[in-house]
């Protein structure tokens, strides 16, 4: 990450902790007991503040009085993709998951599966700057030959024939911009290298070292004629000591916040219970039960119910339906976590 945070113990609590309040909306994982890396837990959490920062709240203040252009833009595309309802996660769902998921829109309470569209979506360059103001950090927009309004550098055919000191220009400008900062901030490059970001982790002559996430190696890449120009270096800065997120005021709201979500997601739970409970007979579960049912059930007629190497005896059609609502109850908690224990 470019924040580094093994190197800013500061922002590694913030995270890890952050991601420990909230983990309950990521209940897949942890109904499977899987163990993330922490630089997957970080970045469920740095999600998580960019879903929080699109409500009306301390957070969205901020951004919008510090990058103006950036949030409304920001907001504006989040909202958009957020809301299609052509995506592959909201096509997925039956309406009652789906008034879940848009009362995200009203309330700013993030739920499972807002969440988890958001998590799937390829990030850009807006969400980068949001990001870094919210950890004391900004963006330094570089001329552009050509703009393109992302403000980056990039290298094209230009900078190597007709006029190759433009070349060495930009890559002096990214090498001092790493080491010649104001005292407590600290310079970092991001590298867009086409739906792929990677940090960059140095500059030495023509050679670029970067740390890539995909694999959790370093890649290396030389600037020449044939580097793509479609390759785009952004510039940032940060610095812990002026990082909003590591306000008393601005903890106090997310602890409040997440405290919310917890309550919408346990009473969206047991309403869905007590909805399921009341109609048992749920289609595609019944049948299934049924299905397995080797002779036609009679009051007080006894058989053998054969589920996978397991065999069930039942006595009689309500232990049949309850076997159906042990099923359902079953699935719900494959979807979200038994928040009657938390």
């Amino acid at each position: 990450m470019l924040i580094d945070p093994e190197k800013n113990n500061e922002f590694k609590i913030f995270l890890t902790e952050l991601y420990e309040k909230m983990d309950f909306l990521m209940p897949r994982l942890s109904q499977k007991n899987v163990m993330l890396l922490d630089e997957y837990k970080w970045a469920i959490a740095l999600d998580y503040l960019l879903l929080k920062s699109l409500g009306e709240n301390e957070l969205s203040k901020y951004l919008y009085e510090k990058i103006p252009s950036t949030w409304d833009e920001f907001k504006y595309h989040s909202d958009f993709h957020l809301q299609d309802g052509n995506s592959k996660e909201l096509r997925r769902l039956t309406q009652t998951f789906k008034d879940l998921y848009f009362s995200f829109f009203e309330n700013n309470l993030v739920n499972p599966y807002v969440l988890r569209n958001s998590l799937f979506r390829m990030r850009i360059d807006r969400e980068l700057k949001i990001l870094f103001s919210l950890f004391g950090g900004e963006f330094f927009p570089q001329e552009q030959e050509i703009w393109d309004g992302t403000g980056a550098i990039y290298f094209n055919k230009s900078d190597f024939k007709s006029n190759p000191e433009k070349f060495q220009k930009k890559l002096d400008i990214m090498q001092n911009h790493t080491e010649n900062l104001q005292s407590g901030d600290i310079g970092c490059i991001a590298l867009n290298i086409g739906h792929h970001w990677v940090a960059v982790n140095s500059i030495e002559n023509e050679m670029v070292s970067f740390n890539d996430p995909n694999t959790g190696g370093r890649g290396k890449i030389k600037i020449n004629k044939k580097t793509p120009d479609r390759y785009r270096f952004y510039l940032f800065s940060y610095n812990p000591k002026k990082a909003i997120l590591l306000d008393e005021k601005i903890e106090n709201f997310l602890n409040r916040e997440i405290e919310k979500e917890l309550v919408q997601i346990q009473e969206f739970t047991a309403s869905l219970v007590e909805k399921i409970e009341k109609e048992p007979a749920v289609v595609s579960l019944k049948q299934e039960v049924e299905n397995k049912t080797k002779a036609v059930i009679s009051e007080g007629e006894r058989v053998t119910v054969s589920n996978k190497n397991q065999v069930v005896e039942t006595s009689s059609e309500d232990e049949i339906k309850g076997d159906v609502m042990d099923r359902i109850r079953k699935r719900i908690k494959d979807s979200f976590s038994d928040y009657s224990k938390l």
